[in-house]
């Protein structure tokens, strides 16, 4: 809550500064483009589009203004206005690793895969540490079934972001639960999951049923059940019915001495 607190303080003083740099300037785009981003960071959304927008005006070649303006509309929802944007961005700094991510994030939702990772590679090519793009790529292709390069990028993403709760989330239910045997590591998924947990501190449902899974894949069958469990306690009250409902038929599975497996 301290962070949380800290954080919105923050946002909040920047709103202020630069409304009041504003008020006392003209034509001052970059402060306009920051006043824009303070709001963003604090979930006012519109009001940084218009910012943005105001910035644009003043200096319409103003890289920043449009990669931020791209941002706020992808978390709007307007995927097409947020991907102009983004190319905007580009054609102005072919080097900017974040634009090249976050538009590979856009054209990966619209299933344009092959683009996507063009521009995951792009962002990487430019920032070799971009842990977000590794965690992008590794998704991608999961998604694409080819678990290899999927495993290997979640790896990578582990290796600069060793806290990343996504990346070790997919790479351990890949080694607790992935059909083919060949990719199976039931140790490494137990030290991933229980890392996760503890980051959660064990109060998260999805978190807790990839470490009863990778407690199962270990033979651990009575630790399995008490997480399978647990989890499914928190998803009654906190997560879809969908998660509750596999739960359930992996708490058997366990309860049987039986490993998940997917299909």
């Amino acid at each position: 809550m301290i962070c949380t607190w800290f954080q919105v303080e923050h946002w909040q003083n920047g709103i202020t500064i630069f409304k009041h740099t504003l008020n006392v300037t003209k034509d001052n785009c970059v402060a306009n483009c920051e006043l824009g981003h303070a709001l963003m960071r604090n979930g006012k959304l519109d009001d940084a589009v218009v910012q943005f927008y105001k910035a644009l005006k003043i200096n319409p070649n103003y890289e920043e203004a449009h990669a931020n303006l791209g941002c706020t509309l992808a978390r709007q929802g307007k995927i097409s206005d947020a991907s102009y944007h983004y190319n905007k961005a580009l054609l102005i700094n072919p080097n900017n690793a974040k634009a090249h991510n976050n538009l590979g994030v856009l054209l990966a939702g619209k299933e344009k895969v092959n683009d996507a990772i063009y521009h995951y590679k792009e962002a990487l090519r430019i920032n070799p540490k971009y842990g977000g793009a590794y965690y992008n790529l590794g998704k991608i292709y999961a998604n694409k079934g080819d678990i290899e390069n999927a495993i290997l990028f979640y790896k990578k993403t582990l290796q600069i972001s060793p806290n990343m709760a996504e990346a070790l989330y997919n790479l351990s239910w890949i080694y607790a639960t992935h059909k083919d045997n060949k990719f199976i590591n039931g140790k490494e998924a137990v030290k991933l999951a229980e890392k996760l947990c503890r980051l959660q501190n064990y109060s998260h449902p999805l978190s807790l049923d990839a470490l009863a899974a990778a407690y199962a894949e270990a033979g651990k069958f009575d630790k399995a059940v008490k997480a399978a469990q647990q989890g499914l306690n928190m998803s009654l009250t906190q997560c879809p019915k969908e998660l509750a409902r596999g739960l359930t038929k992996r708490l058997q599975l366990y309860q049987a001495g039986i490993p998940y497996r997917q299909k």
